[in-house]
């Protein structure tokens, strides 16, 4: 089977993925915003191995480092990431989870290279102004995402948002998981969800958000020295960035306490 190639550049990284149609079609519908026609830095080439997608929820590969790079390993899937070389190879059945997975380590470890961080939260923006607030599955990312968008506010991404330090502040940038886009925002605030009757934002220790940070960071490098690097971002970010706890209920009016958090002081 023929391969076909989509360009795509997300919160800086710059890569075409190679796969057959079928494979690639949806991708290609799904991260119209993020396509490029610009030359890419990275390679994902995928090909096509016998087997069945599995049912239920997925989740992100084994990552071990090797002597190349790193190699994932997932339900129905292989990829070896070749550092030096700037390409990915996937072995997998016929479907698009195993390239998006590849992407994600990517983008993490580009990140990582740069004092950054991949989080599993929400960006939420108003105008030039943002905020990021994290939390596993459950959480209510989705939910306020959902709560902030119906009434004005944009939603950056609501389950994997770029972070990026700047100079003397911190960027917050969408991604195409699940609901985002190929903006970039001051970051102003990180924070916490917890669920409530009314709608509140207090300040946080930076020490009570290190925990649900590190644990809700994607790590790309899986060595001692790419935990050490994730370790140093996350408390410069907390540092540097205020932190926060959101407590909220399913009502719009929660956008209201977030984008009067936002205007500039």
């Amino acid at each position: 089977m023929g391969l076909s190639a989509a360009r795509f550049r997300i919160a800086g990284l710059s890569v075409e993925v190679q796969a057959p149609e079928p494979v690639i079609a949806g991708l290609r519908k799904d991260f119209a915003a993020f396509a490029t026609g610009s030359s890419a830095d990275w390679v994902i080439e995928a090909s096509v191995v016998a087997g069945e997608p599995p049912a239920g929820p997925r989740t992100l590969p084994e990552i071990e480092p090797s002597p190349e790079g790193v190699v994932l390993r997932g339900d129905c899937y292989s990829a070896q990431v070749h550092t030096a070389h700037r390409r990915a190879s996937v072995k997998q059945c016929a479907e698009r989870f195993p390239i998006e997975a590849v992407l994600k380590v990517l983008l993490a470890r580009e990140l990582s290279a740069d004092g950054g961080l991949l989080v599993h939260g929400v960006g939420i923006a108003k105008r030039e102004r943002a905020a990021l607030f994290l939390g596993p599955s459950g959480a209510g990312k989705s939910t306020l995402g959902r709560l902030c968008a119906s009434a004005g506010l944009t939603v950056l991404s609501d389950e994997l948002v770029a972070v990026r330090p700047e100079a003397e502040e911190y960027l917050l940038e969408g991604t195409p998981w699940y609901l985002g886009l190929p903006r970039r925002c001051r970051l102003q605030s990180v924070g916490l969800l917890a669920w409530s009757d009314r709608h509140r934002l207090e300040a946080v220790s930076p020490t009570d958000l290190f925990r649900d940070l590190s644990a809700n960071t994607l790590i790309g490098d899986p060595t001692a020295s790419g935990r050490a690097r994730l370790f140093r971002a996350a408390s410069d970010l907390l540092n540097r960035v205020p932190s926060v706890r959101l407590h909220f209920a399913k009502e719009t009016s929660v956008a209201e306490v977030i984008g009067s958090a936002l205007e500039p002081r």
